[in-house]
């Protein structure tokens, strides 16, 4: 296929070796340069004359055998480029068109010449040539280059768009889709289920009330049910402790003894309590509770 060029409606010329796009003049103002990826797709649509070619095999042909991703906006980008540089080179007529949910073709109605170097010298070989068409009388050679030409047009395979493989295309994209959607549930089963095995093993607090001390109200916050709040001798030493730190509350302040049910003490068997002091902010509708210092109770049962 080297040293052959293509005329496009008598006028542009198409060098694949290149990658040019030119006037038949061949004059260096009027030639255009392409890049490798409009370079292949416009010889496939020559390959294919008047063929529509499927965006799938377009995208194979064009950048995946060749390592590259495709992508709609590539393929458009590289179409409208070529529109535009045939139009520029003085083709009016609707080059490729676009065919609704297929993908693309040169038109039929755009004039394909195929040209062929020979001894330093262009020869025009006119690719649509019929077969009820006589070919004028002349040298022997002359008629055989020509049947040549029209052969090696003719045995360019035409690219496949049959509907098994494009239904097979399909369902493989299909089932990829549905695996995905299935390893996604998966993925969202196993996350609900940690979160409700966590939420049912998370202990509930219970409060109490376990008497008062120096004018200030003293509750209990446990996440050890309603066993040591109930259990009077703890409930007591924890009042007296509680009155050994001398707080004087206001109307709106309490201490509040709280069990720590995330972290077990070192010592097994033994309750770490913190003694807290609270506030009630009724404007806020909150509670604020602080620390009395940095001592913390250790009361065992």
């Amino acid at each position: 296929m080297h040293g052959i060029k293509y005329r496009f409606n008598d006028l542009v010329v198409f060098d694949p070796d290149e990658a040019t796009l030119s006037l038949g003049d061949l004059n260096d103002d009027d030639v255009i340069a392409i890049s490798s990826v409009t370079c292949r797709l416009l010889q496939l649509f020559v390959e294919n004359h008047g063929e529509v070619i499927s965006r799938d095999v377009l995208f194979k042909r064009i950048w995946d055998d060749y390592g590259m991703i495709s992508g709609n906006n590539n393929l458009n980008q590289n179409i409208s480029k070529l529109r535009k540089i045939v139009k520029t080179l003085g083709i009016d007529d609707e080059f490729i068109s676009t065919v609704p949910k297929t993908g693309f073709v040169l038109n039929k109605e755009i004039k394909l010449d195929v040209l062929r170097e020979a001894e330093g010298e262009e020869e025009p070989a006119t690719a649509t040539l019929g077969l009820d068409e006589t070919l004028p009388v002349g040298d022997a050679d002359e008629s055989s280059d020509v049947s040549e030409r029209n052969t090696s047009l003719s045995v360019t395979e035409p690219v496949s768009n049959s509907p098994k493989k494009l239904i097979s295309s399909s369902l493989l994209l299909n089932k990829k889709k549905i695996y995905l959607l299935f390893f996604i549930s998966l993925i969202t089963l196993a996350a609900a289920m940690v979160y409700l095995f966590n939420y049912r093993m998370t202990p509930v607090a219970n409060e109490g009330y376990l008497g008062m001390v120096n004018g200030c109200k003293v509750f209990l916050v446990t996440n050890q049910g309603e066993n040591i709040i109930n259990n009077k001798p703890v409930s007591e030493e924890m009042l007296r402790y509680a009155a050994s730190k001398q707080q004087v509350c206001r109307g709106d302040e309490y201490l509040l003894i709280r069990d720590d049910a995330l972290v077990q003490s070192y010592i097994p068997g033994v309750k770490r309590l913190f003694l807290l002091k609270c506030e009630i902010l009724r404007e806020h509708r909150i509670e604020m509770c602080s620390g009395l210092g940095s001592e913390k109770a250790i009361i065992s049962n």
